[in-house]
């Protein structure tokens, strides 16, 4: 992979995600395809509202990102 290319909503997104949780673990799922070289990426999937987070760990709510998978799918 050359460049990772987020979308304006894409990166506004995970800011958002880390500044909500400065100290602790958090993410999500990135929504994209590749491209020649390059991975574009529209859209992103948060880490959910049932999340476990923590300094050290993390855990996606995955029932709710699965469910926004489905939506974008």
């Amino acid at each position: 992979m050359k460049n990772l290319i987020l979308s304006q909503t894409a990166f506004d997104d995970i800011i958002s995600e880390c500044c909500q949780y400065p100290l602790h673990e958090t993410g999500g799922i990135l929504i994209g395809a590749a491209n020649g070289g390059d991975m574009i990426v529209p859209f992103v999937i948060g880490s959910g509202p049932n999340a476990g987070r923590s300094p050290v760990r993390f855990k996606p709510d995955v029932e709710w990102q699965q469910e926004r998978l489905d939506e974008y799918f």
